[in-house]
């Protein structure tokens, strides 16, 4: 509990963005490894991993020598506020796999019923989405660091 408490006070006493100023930017680490720091966290923001993702990044970013920090605070994408986006496009991307998919619109009801139905199109949209995520995240991340330490 130590690591996640250490990570909280330093986010309480910085914004955000003195955050990744400090750890994405002026880090000592090499582009890669920031870049793989944001990857594993959307990555792992994304997957259906309820309540156990922090637990999940903060495991992998120490055994693939990740900034431990930046993946922590990459994977809370989700969000309240993004909640309902990223299960939107879970589910949609879940289309991509099941020869029998469904599409949400505004008109369809959603119960339990219709999610039961559908939650294997769910689970496998959400691991799709998360990786073509972390990848875009992660090549992202790396071109922008490149230039940004280029620049200074």
């Amino acid at each position: 509990y130590i690591k996640p408490r250490d990570l909280y006070r330093l986010l309480k006493k910085k914004s955000l963005s003195e955050f990744f100023e400090e750890y994405l930017f002026r880090s000592h680490e090499s582009h890669a490894v920031n870049a793989g720091s944001v990857a594993l966290g959307i990555f792992f923001g994304i997957a259906p991993f309820w309540g156990f993702q922090m637990l999940l990044v903060a495991f992998f970013a120490w055994r693939l020598k990740l900034n431990n920090a930046l993946a922590l605070v990459v994977s809370n994408i989700s969000i309240p506020p993004m909640i309902p986006l990223l299960l939107f496009l879970s589910y949609e991307f879940g289309a991509i796999w099941m020869p029998k998919a469904t599409h949400l619109n505004f008109s369809t009801k959603l119960t339990l019923a219709v999610i039961h139905q559908n939650v294997i199109q769910y689970v496998l949209g959400s691991f799709t989405f998360a990786t073509i995520a972390a990848v875009v995240a992660g090549f992202v991340t790396y071109l922008l660091v490149k230039y940004r330490k280029e620049k200074v």
